[in-house]
């Protein structure tokens, strides 16, 4: 009974910190996790995810990372690499597009990003009119895709381009107006099924 009624605090905490956030109360939603620490009660994954995305969304993108770092002793329900996905995507919905780049240069030296931070960050990319790094990433992610495509069954070690991936390099192409890229885009994607 103790264990199901400390997994219900953990519930509503992470229920507290989401809705301090959606209301604009991020002093609040940061107490909410300071007060599980009060009561030396290690939060479960998800208080963490919902606080690091708060905090980017509000631009504090380093107190998140911080956050985020606690997540590596927990059981984490949700992997590392899509709380990283939600708090760039977070920092995007709250307008603060350059700490996304920040947080992708981070993210690579704590894991290697998934397919879900590759598309986010180049959502960001194609969204601030930054079509070299965009084209950068993706022909990075293309020939590790390729590469995966030759490798031996069961070895992934590389993300590998799906729909998003090549739905936001055509965007990013047809941003910035460079039609040579967007047309090779076009073809890789026909090609790649």
């Amino acid at each position: 009974m103790v264990l199901s009624g400390t997994l219900l605090s953990l519930q509503i905490d992470k229920v507290l910190v989401k809705a301090f956030w959606k209301e604009g109360k991020l002093n609040e939603a940061v107490q909410a996790v300071w007060n599980l620490k009060r009561r030396g009660v290690i939060g479960i994954a998800s208080v963490y995810y919902e606080l690091g995305r708060c905090l980017c969304y509000h631009g504090k993108w380093r107190e998140a990372t911080l956050e985020i770092e606690k997540l590596r002793i927990l059981h984490a329900t949700r992997p590392l690499a899509i709380t990283f996905s939600g708090i760039i995507l977070s920092a995007v919905n709250g307008g603060h597009d350059q700490d996304c780049v920040s947080i992708f240069e981070h993210c690579k030296t704590v894991l290697a990003p998934d397919i879900g931070i590759i598309n986010a960050t180049l959502k960001v990319y194609g969204k601030n009119d930054m079509f070299h790094e965009a084209k950068e990433l993706f022909e990075e992610t293309r020939k590790n895709s390729l590469d995966l495509d030759t490798s031996v069954k069961g070895h992934v070690s590389s993300p590998k381009t799906d729909a998003y991936t090549f739905g936001s390099m055509l965007e990013a192409s047809a941003s910035a107006h460079w039609w040579e890229f967007f047309d090779y885009a076009y073809k890789e994607m026909n090609l790649s099924g």
